[in-house]
């Protein structure tokens, strides 16, 4: 058993969660992977196989315990060496609590995120899902899920002089999601200027990036979207604008989707008599991301017609030099309550 590393970084896709009933004081899902031993995929060596996690061993000093196991699409199971699996609060992206994967372990009562990364070999989870963990007493069981992994590249931040090192590096993966059976969440990460720049573990696919000013809430600059490369990396050009405007916007759904819509959603902004269409837009389980950038400065409307939710037209004043942010839609009840992740 490892204690957490509760990491404090202000800081959609798809993610495979085999689940299987747990005892019923539990109130929670569980799964026991039965999936064969891989071979070590760094050096092509086969590798003593993978711990496999029996619930009857789950109890932490009296808790049911959590165990996560990782598995690589269309392998099965991997090793937990080197592995972080992650615990974000639902409702506190900053609260994140990392644990070694393939150990039993009790984090605190609430709803996570749940998804893994292994720097050794470049892979880390598509997306994340979602888990409810009460911290229940040990009757006969733990709770064991899965977690898969893909190939992923490092997405580092150039120095950036100037930037407070209390500013937060925010990444969104905004490839399209494959359908899930299961809520996928969109995968994200919040990470402090002053670790960005030895490079962050994103999943292959296109993705955009924002620093974020917590003190003033506000974006101090913005990349165009830029594609994360298997065992590669990246260094995506940030900049703010200076005569123009950029504009992000999130738009919380009503509900969850179990399949995320890929069809065009009617969405626009419109200034000086043109309808200006996103430049980005990344639907997500719960929110939906749009993007414009470089947009002349003064008034604009921003008009949206998506299921479930009222259509709207809400004026925005844009200025020169700004990055505007806009949240709108649904606001969920708490604990799914969440904050933007680009925010």
């Amino acid at each position: 058993m490892s204690a957490a590393n509760p990491r404090h970084a202000s800081g959609a896709a798809a993610v495979r969660a085999l689940w299987a009933k747990a005892a019923s004081s539990l109130g929670l899902v569980a799964s026991l992977l039965g999936v064969p031993p891989a071979a070590d995929i760094r050096s092509g060596q086969d590798l003593p196989a993978p711990r496999f996690l029996d619930p009857s061993g789950g109890n932490v000093n009296g808790i049911a315990g959590l165990g996560m196991i990782v598995e690589r699409e269309g392998v099965g199971a991997l090793a937990p060496w080197g592995g972080r699996c992650h615990l974000t609060l639902h409702s506190r992206p900053d609260v994140d609590y990392i644990y070694p994967c393939g150990e039993w372990v009790a984090p605190p009562r609430g709803v996570y995120r749940f998804w893994a990364e292994f720097p050794e070999t470049h892979e880390v989870s598509p997306g994340s899902a979602l888990l409810l963990y009460n911290r229940a007493p040990f009757v006969d069981r733990g709770i064991v899920i899965g977690i898969p992994v893909v190939p992923g590249g490092l997405v580092a931040l150039p120095p950036t002089g100037g930037v407070s090192p209390e500013a937060e590096l925010r990444l969104l993966a905004v490839s399209q999601a494959k359908p899930h059976r299961f809520l996928q969440y969109e995968m994200t990460r919040r990470v402090p200027i002053r670790e960005a720049q030895n490079g962050i573990l994103m999943p292959e696919g296109r993705a955009v990036a924002a620093i974020w000013d917590s003190r003033s809430r506000s974006y101090l600059a913005l990349s165009r979207p830029f594609n994360v490369l298997a065992q590669a990396m990246v260094s995506p050009t940030l900049r703010r604008p200076t005569t123009r405007s950029d504009v992000v916007v999130q738009i919380q759904l009503a509900r969850p989707q179990r399949e995320i819509e890929t069809s065009p959603v009617p969405l626009a902004l419109y200034h000086g008599g043109r309808s200006l269409p996103p430049d980005v837009v990344a639907p997500a389980t719960d929110r939906l991301y749009a993007i414009w950038y470089d947009v002349e400065p003064g008034r604009a409307t921003l008009s949206y017609s998506i299921p479930e939710l009222t259509p709207a037209r809400e004026t925005l004043e844009l200025a020169a030099g700004e990055i505007a942010r806009v949240v709108t839609g649904s606001i969920p009840l708490s604990p799914n309550r969440r904050t933007s992740s680009l925010e």
